[in-house]
C-alpha cells in the first residue's frame, strides 16, 4: 500500500480480555499497557510510536466477605536529619465494617 503525503486515518478495534489484571504502579512493580504502530518504510528507517492506556475492571468488593471486616494499620517513625533526631512520631489508620 502506497500513500500519497498528508493526514491518513486507520480505524480499527480490539476486545481485550475480560480477565486482564487493572492496571497497576507501585515501588515493587507495575502493570501497564500499550499499543503500538509503526510504518514500514521500504529503503529508509520504520517509524514508531506508542499511546499508554489505563485498564479498570470492575471489582465487587461485596463478594469477597474479608473486604466487609474492620482494619487498623499503625505504624512509628523517628525523623533524622544529620544530629538531629526528632521524638516518635506514630500515627494509626482505623477502617471500620463497611455496610
Amino acid at each position: 500500500l502506497v500513500l500519497d503525503i498528508g493526514v491518513h486515518e486507520f480505524r480499527f478495534s480490539f476486545d481485550l480480555p475480560n480477565v486482564i489484571p487493572t492496571s497497576f504502579e507501585s515501588f515493587n512493580g507495575r502493570i501497564r499497557y500499550w499499543i503500538e504502530g509503526v510504518i514500514d518504510k521500504k529503503l529508509s528507517l520504520d517509524r514508531h510510536t506508542h499511546a499508554t492506556f489505563t485498564v479498570i475492571n470492575k471489582y465487587d468488593l461485596n463478594m469477597n466477605p474479608s473486604l466487609r471486616m474492620p482494619t487498623s494499620i499503625n505504624d512509628r517513625k523517628v525523623f533524622c536529619c544529620c544530629f538531629c533526631k526528632s521524638d516518635p512520631v506514630e500515627i494509626t489508620f482505623d477502617i471500620q465494617k463497611s455496610s
